[in-house]
């Protein structure tokens, strides 16, 4: 039995480890550290708001697997978690050092970027959250009445506030699956907690027993929702960072960095940027270049 037992314990060893570290390694290189460090405190929010909420109010039993969870707790981590995600994301929204993408693992290093429209404070009307045509009246009277009176309520935030309530919405109402599973696997080996760092509360482990959901849920979110056509809530596309794609054209060879210059002088072109110019010309020199022959420019 030993050799099975060692090859179940690897297998989980990767299910809580890897797993959830390589869609927050993603994160990181993608859209910067805040996509990995707010889910993460996200759940760590919810797990004790979870706790503080059910020890003073819990008497509703919520799951067999975890006698000592409570509907009352269950209901004020996620009262809790909204709320701490608002904050959190004002606060991280703030420093570039946070927002922008990073190029390598070297997190003492400087950053400066453009953070993008999903970092910005705009306007919101409540109206934008209603079905489309609702304000129109498409949709009925009743709508078009709520439509109406959505759209003189209107507030001021960072898009990056509203992906965090969806994310903290995550965190506590389906995140804590994980940590369902976490209390049966405890269970089957007849142990109360993974650690006792924290008196009353558990290990460290306790704390990360949800990030393998969660990890898997901000990476698709991310790219779903923030990268994806628009940006859902002002995400605006992908946060850009200049000297992220400056360090990786450097990193290429040169007849790539030819065939590279060639494809963005062809897309300036096509734009109408820099008229007169002639970035046809510097596009056909390169790509004579990158073929084999010296690049020449005439004036």
């Amino acid at each position: 039995m030993a050799p099975f037992r060692s090859f179940a314990w690897a297998h989980l060893t990767l299910l809580f480890v890897v797993l959830p570290s390589s869609f927050f390694v993603s994160n990181l290189f993608e859209g910067g550290i805040i996509w990995f460090l707010l889910p993460a405190s996200l759940v760590i929010v919810n797990d004790i708001a979870a706790y503080v909420a059910g020890f003073f109010c819990g008497r509703t039993p919520l799951i067999a697997v975890s006698p000592k969870k409570t509907w009352e707790g269950f209901l004020g981590g996620a009262v809790g978690t909204v709320a701490a995600s608002w904050v959190l994301a004002d606060a991280m929204a703030r420093s570039p050092w946070l927002t922008c993408p990073r190029s390598d693992l070297s997190f003492l290093a400087p950053l400066a970027c453009d953070p993008g429209p999903a970092y910005a404070v705009r306007p919101f009307s409540a109206a934008e959250f209603l079905p489309a045509g609702a304000a129109a009246g498409e949709l009925g009277a009743g709508l078009a009445a709520l439509g109406a009176a959505a759209s003189r309520l209107t507030f001021s935030a960072r898009p990056m506030q509203l992906h965090a309530v969806a994310l903290a919405a995550f965190a506590s109402l389906l995140a804590p699956f994980g940590g369902f599973f976490a209390s049966g696997l405890k269970r089957a080996f007849k142990v109360k907690d993974f650690g006792d760092s924290i008196p009353g509360h558990g290990g460290m482990t306790d704390r990360m027993d949800c990030q393998m959901v969660m990890a898997v849920f901000s990476s698709l979110y991310l790219h779903a929702f923030v990268f994806g056509p628009g940006g859902a809530a002002g995400g605006g596309g992908p946060v850009s960072s200049v000297a992220a794609l400056a360090a990786a054209a450097a990193a290429l060879g040169g007849r790539d960095q030819l065939a590279l210059l060639a494809s963005l002088a062809r897309a300036a072109a096509g734009a109408g940027l820099l008229p007169g110019v002639g970035l046809e010309a510097v596009a056909d020199a390169a790509e004579e270049a990158a073929a084999g022959g010296e690049l020449v420019v005439d004036e």
